[in-house]
């Protein structure tokens, strides 16, 4: 059996990215300022002044969307605000996909939450971590 190779990536909208281990400490990122830990994550501020969440991406992941939900939240992403801590704890969710197939039948299925749910995606690539 082949065993599973973990990394975290934080990443913010700036375009600043990051990846370490999954066993490094969180507060030892290079780029990022560590503000709290989270369950299996992390909150993050860049150093453009933005909060982020931090995901674990398992091996074989070659895309990510992220997105944001509530109806609240949108409007100040395209207006540009910033977020607080317990905005991108609640609303921001990162999910990795190792197909685009897969990738799009999800884009699929958030795409038919609009009109109930308010929600904002972007699609990354990610290379491929083996």
């Amino acid at each position: 059996m082949k065993k599973k190779k973990e990394t975290r990536l934080i990443s913010c909208k700036c375009g600043a990215c990051e990846e370490m281990p999954v066993h490094e400490q969180r507060h030892h990122s290079q780029h990022f300022e560590w503000i709290r830990n989270l369950e299996s994550e992390a909150i993050y501020k860049c150093y453009c002044s933005e909060l982020t969440k931090s995901r674990v991406v398992e091996n074989g992941e070659k895309y990510s969307v992220r997105v944001i939900f509530g109806t609240d939240q949108v409007k100040k992403f395209i207006e540009g605000k910033s977020f607080t801590e317990s905005e991108v704890d609640l609303n921001f969710k990162e999910y990795g996909f190792r197909t685009r197939k897969e990738l799009d039948a999800f884009i699929l299925g958030v795409d038919e939450t609009v009109g109930w749910l308010e929600c904002f995606y972007e699609i990354q690539n990610i290379k491929d971590l083996e």
